[in-house]
């Protein structure tokens, strides 16, 4: 990327970026140098992550990358979040900005969830290259509340992985392996949806909408789920395919009303 373009474009984004972010000790003014150093901070970690390979990256290769992540401590509000993000297109061009992305989003959300009772995100990605992991590794601290994601335009791999009590709203397209390891979540793909979904996920619920006639992969290792389709096809095929002392397929009427498929 072009040194000098990118100086540009980082001034012009943070140029109209002035925030008041709303906390217990009272009110503080986030401005053009808190964003510009957490974007420093954020080329540094995609330096750090280049390469790494996505899928086995936080279970087996955390700790090579987590020492980045930790030193990031900057509190924003969801709003402030979204805003972000839309800053990170600066760096589309660099080697781990599709794979890596997500990872640092979902840092944000969590630090963010300890200090700001908000329990909702709104992520609009449609001027963005597909991102993987965005978001992942969720952990709500308040067992009794559910999170929820709303994702804006397609979405690359690995969404939602690994998180616990979220609902992910994707209005778009998404990659495989999403909703992977996951517990207590509600995934809604509007979209069309990549292979594996959900593998070694437990008690999640997954909605499928607007799907063409096909064929959905459903993964052996899924236990407690819920499939529901709006499509009866895919919800007949579906049912074929599952194993019923685990899991369940339900068919979403035009009406609104829902039919839990039963063996005869």
């Amino acid at each position: 990327m072009n040194t000098a373009l990118k100086k540009r474009s980082l001034e012009d984004s943070l140029s109209e970026h002035t925030a008041q972010v709303e906390n217990e000790s009272g009110v503080e003014v986030v401005g053009e140098n808190k964003f510009k150093s957490l974007l420093n901070q954020y080329a540094e970690f995609l330096d750090k992550a280049a390469g790494a390979n996505l899928n086995y990256w936080y279970v087996n290769r955390i700790e090579k990358y987590n020492s980045s992540l930790l030193r990031t401590q900057e509190l924003l509000n969801p709003e402030e979040i979204n805003r972000f993000l839309q800053m990170t297109a600066i760096y589309e061009d660099h080697l781990g900005y599709t794979k890596n992305t997500g990872f640092f989003i979902s840092r944000l959300m969590l630090l963010g969830l300890h200090d700001f009772k908000q329990q909702e995100f709104n992520f609009d990605v449609q001027n963005l290259k597909p991102i993987s992991g965005l978001p992942m590794l969720l952990r709500n601290i308040d067992a009794n509340k559910i999170l929820k994601v709303n994702i804006y335009g397609n979405i690359g791999n690995c969404v939602g992985n690994n998180s616990q009590r979220t609902i992910f709203d994707i209005h778009g397209d998404c990659g495989y392996d999403t909703g992977n390891d996951s517990k207590h979540c509600q995934y809604i793909f509007r979209g069309k949806i990549g292979s594996h979904v959900g593998i070694g996920s437990k008690d999640c619920t997954f909605t499928f909408l607007g799907q063409k006639k096909g064929e959905v992969h459903i993964p052996e290792s899924t236990v407690g789920a819920t499939y529901k389709f709006d499509n009866r096809d895919l919800a007949n095929v579906t049912f074929s395919r599952i194993d019923l002392s685990q899991s369940k397929v339900v068919y979403i009427h035009p009406n609104g009303s829902e039919e839990v498929f039963e063996e005869w």
